[in-house]
């Protein structure tokens, strides 16, 4: 079966099913989720209103944001693909980061507890202390 990137409706799932929205949390019918093929249960995470909102949200920080000058704002290393980084509650522009820095805050959901938790928890295991 081949797949059209942005299909409205898969074909085996049943129109009445409905998704929760993980950006809005409101519960919504199929028709109002983008679908891949690749994703597990074939939808994009976020309703087709958050989803536009969010590619707009983008949009404007990259048009807006400072240009990149080559290194990662939070390691320090140099990245030939940046990643814009952005307080996902203000929307806010933070900086340019590398893959691994954007995967490893976004893992921890931009959240500082959770962060220096991990910092006791590599320093409690650490062998080199």
């Amino acid at each position: 079966m081949q797949y059209d990137l942005f299909k409205t409706i898969e074909e085996d799932l049943t129109p009445s099913d409905t998704l929760i929205c993980s950006k809005c949390g409101e519960e919504k019918p199929l028709s109002e989720y983008y679908f891949h093929p690749t994703y597990t249960n074939k939808s994009f995470k976020y309703c087709k209103a958050c989803h536009k909102e969010k590619s707009l949200t983008r949009y404007y920080l990259k048009k807006t944001a400072p240009p990149y000058l080559g290194t990662c704002n939070c390691c320090g290393k140099k990245t030939e693909s940046p990643h814009l980084d952005h307080d996902h509650k203000t929307n806010k522009f933070r900086g340019w980061l590398c893959r691994v820095c954007n995967t490893g805050l976004g893992n921890f959901d931009d959240n500082i507890e959770g962060l220096e938790m991990a910092i006791k928890y590599l320093r409690k295991h650490d062998a080199s202390i």
